[in-house]
């Protein structure tokens, strides 16, 4: 064999154990990514993971339609969600209340709306569950949760239906985007930055996509998120003085030091709809309760926020942060205006951090069934403490 022969299947032989051992390789990683499957998947965290809206599933039928969490190939949970005949999700209630009953009206929004879990395991069941457990009269939740809905729209539901069920209790809760939902300026703010983003970081299905090669491996699932959330912050740097906040979600902006006066206007109108929700529950001789609901990413330590804000956008750490704040703007408010409240925020770290597990869907960032069970234990137990469920 001449010597040209000679290298050149030497080489060849080199190819093919490359070849092979990258076969290999990648056959380990996908291995390993189905074994440690569950873990693995909770390192990311994608904001917003479904690819078909709830409009366009209720278009088929807005009273039963299966709602799936899931980011490409990768399912978090899928939860078929019936509503009643009001177009809530919650079995049917009579308007007159049975004798002996207590009633609970639930207002909030998708976090009591709660699409990601069964109806069962949602936190105004559980409390139910549990308080007619201990109560010697029967106990009855009633769920108006409704995606979107902030305090403004909570009151119009309490006003318009609410009342029609002659609750003793009504409980609103409160999430920071409620803020947003309040104000038309702060919606429209958001709409525009939401088209600015648009036109310089790609929507997140599309980057997944983009490095999705082998759609059946778990592993290259992975990957595809990983260098997905990569390309987006790159192209956050690269664009973000194209955005007067650096692309900075405004939900996240609220717990800054430096905002704009339409946060200021955006709570007092806030506060105003929760002094009206309180003062609408006592004219019809029912308690109120105000409940603070914590997002995933504020659950964790001041550095684990952080890193979390860094790395999603390395302007943000330009910023002074509180990540307490809307919690301590209510507590001021309501020990003024005599408003029962609760935060939900103290128990959810102390659980976390006792178990390591979490209270939210890594990618939805909704409350997972952990999540609504500790909700349920730590809202019941300040009802039962302050005796606010009686007959």
């Amino acid at each position: 064999m001449s010597p040209i022969g000679s290298r050149t299947k030497k080489w060849m032989g080199r190819i093919l154990l490359f070849f092979l051992g990258f076969i290999a390789a990648f056959a380990v990683l996908e291995i390993l990514s189905r074994i440690f499957w569950a873990r693995l998947s909770e390192l990311e965290n994608i904001s917003s993971i479904s690819f078909i809206s709830r409009s366009d599933l209720e278009k088929h039928d807005p009273f039963t339609f299966s709602w799936p969490g899931q980011m490409g190939n990768i399912r978090e949970f899928s939860v078929a969600i019936e509503r009643n005949s009001l177009g809530f999700r919650d079995g049917e209630h009579t308007f007159a209340k049975p004798a002996n009953t207590f009633r609970i009206v639930f207002l909030g929004d998708s976090f009591t709306e709660a699409l990601q879990v069964p109806l069962e395991e949602t936190f105004p069941k559980i409390i139910e569950k549990e308080l007619n457990k201990r109560m010697d009269f029967p106990v009855e939740a009633i769920s108006l949760g409704r995606s979107g809905a902030g305090t403004t729209k909570s009151y119009e539901l309490l006003l318009e239906t609410g009342l029609r069920f002659h609750p003793d209790l009504v409980l609103m809760q409160f999430l920071s985007n409620d803020l947003i939902d309040n104000s038309p300026p702060l919606k429209k703010e958001e709409r525009e930055q939401a088209k600015r983003r648009e036109q310089y970081i790609p929507p997140l299905k599309q980057a997944y996509a983009r490095y999705l090669w082998v759609k059946s491996s778990r592993f290259n699932q992975l990957l595809a998120l990983k260098l997905a959330r990569l390309y987006q912050g790159f192209q956050v740097a690269k664009y973000a003085d194209q955005d007067k906040y650096g692309f900075i979600h405004l939900n996240t902006l609220v717990f800054c030091d430096e905002y704009s006066r339409l946060w200021d206007r955006a709570w007092r109108r806030t506060q105003r709809f929760i002094r009206q929700t309180e003062a609408l529950a006592a004219e019809n001789d029912a308690g109120f309760l105000l409940v603070s609901f914590p997002e995933m990413w504020r659950v964790g330590s001041q550095e684990e926020i952080e890193r979390r804000m860094k790395a999603m956008n390395r302007d943000a750490m330009e910023y002074h942060w509180h990540f307490d704040k809307t919690d301590r703007i209510l507590r001021d408010f309501c020990q003024k205006e005599k408003i029962s409240f609760l935060s939900l925020l103290p128990s959810f770290r102390k659980a976390y951090r006792n178990s390591r597990k979490k209270l939210h869907f890594a990618f939805d960032m909704h409350l997972n069934e952990r999540g609504h069970r500790v909700a349920a234990e730590v809202i019941m137990e300040y009802l039962l403490r302050k005796n606010l469920v009686t007959n």
